[in-house]
């Protein structure tokens, strides 16, 4: 069996002769194994990884990933899932768990994430939406809405929105007992370290959690996958044609007020007493998937990086610019520290 420092010294020649995007991974059990990011594919041994990244599935998603993730104006975020590749503190989030106990949590302005949407030929329904990277260098586009809503991105510790009495038991936990944690909305780890969010409202300055929770609890979840879930949002405040096209049956008005009245966070709507509201928050999930995977191949080229959904077939990739199609919502992106 290769010994660690074998492996990293491999880990270091993938990436000097370009692989960047290549990682090493820990597991559960606390053993390595090697991760492509552009596929999100694992291998346990470097040689299936070598052919994997000679193969034509390999080479087509790293073109995506060229086009997409790894522009020059890249998305400053490593999540673990699909992100991986002189600040002034101008906000406070009042009484919400810092390390354990109440507090103020401190945010920094980062940057915006343009959300656009994109029309099919005839204008019919709605066949792409995406979410391009501006960092606060670029100017701010008065004539863009801004949305009600900001994501606060954290560097997870594993402890984060936890009470004191969770947090001083999680300290006694192995790190493998760490792993554990998880995404709600891909069902997939949350490694130590990545990025994370939780949604801000910005009328009140509060956490979306905090309305149905006084004890300063919040959900988390990977930046990539609470991005997607605001463009899924996005499109129910716009009428759900998507969600009515894919799923051949209409959301209620009182299931699309369920979600306002959950200020739109995806852990707080599963606590609704309504099945079938629940329901909708999985199926929501369901089609976010499939979106996400179709806009592997299906993609927009763009002068940012982007992330976003597609809900054409492969064969329709449209090489043109959004001209055209416009920023519907200008979404705020702060860093948190808690």
């Amino acid at each position: 069996m290769e010994t660690e420092d074998s492996l990293r010294d491999q880990l270091r020649q993938l990436k000097e002769s370009g692989a960047y995007y290549v990682q090493l991974r820990r597991s559960d059990q606390g053993l390595l194994s090697w991760r492509c990011l552009p596929c999100i594919e694992t291998f346990t041994n470097v040689t299936d990884f070598e052919h994997h990244l000679n193969s034509d599935v390999h080479i087509n998603l790293q073109n995506f990933a060229c086009n997409t993730l790894l522009k020059a104006n890249r998305w400053p975020f490593y999540d673990s899932l699909i992100f991986g590749l002189g600040i002034s503190n101008d906000l406070e989030v009042k009484n919400v768990l810092c390390y354990g106990d109440m507090g103020d949590m401190k945010l920094d302005f980062i940057g915006n994430s343009l959300i656009f949407r994109k029309l099919s030929e005839d204008e019919s329904g709605i066949h792409k939406m995406w979410a391009e990277w501006r960092d606060k260098s670029y100017p701010t586009m008065q004539d863009v809405p801004l949305h009600d809503l900001s994501l606060i991105n954290f560097k997870c510790n594993l402890t984060l929105g936890m009470p004191a009495s969770t947090f001083k038991e999680l300290q006694q936990i192995s790190l493998y007992d760490l792993y554990h944690r998880s995404c709600k909305l891909c069902d997939c780890p949350i490694p130590p370290g990545c990025d994370v969010s939780t949604i801000l409202n910005n009328g009140s300055s509060m956490l979306s959690c905090s309305y149905h929770n006084t004890k300063g609890m919040y959900h988390l979840f990977h930046t990539s996958c609470l991005l997607n879930w605001m463009l899924m949002m996005e499109e129910l405040s716009q009428g759900g044609p998507i969600i009515q096209q894919r799923r051949k049956q209409k959301i209620s008005p009182k299931h699309l007020a369920k979600f306002q009245d959950y200020h739109f966070c995806p852990e707080c709507c599963c606590t609704d007493d309504d099945e079938n509201f629940v329901l909708w928050v999985f199926r929501l999930r369901d089609l976010i998937v499939e979106g996400r995977m179709k806009w592997r191949t299906c993609y927009e080229h763009l002068e940012n990086s982007s992330i976003g959904l597609s809900f054409r077939s492969a064969g329709h990739q449209s090489h043109a610019t959004a001209q055209g199609n416009g920023p519907v919502k200008l979404l705020r992106i702060y860093q948190g520290y808690a």
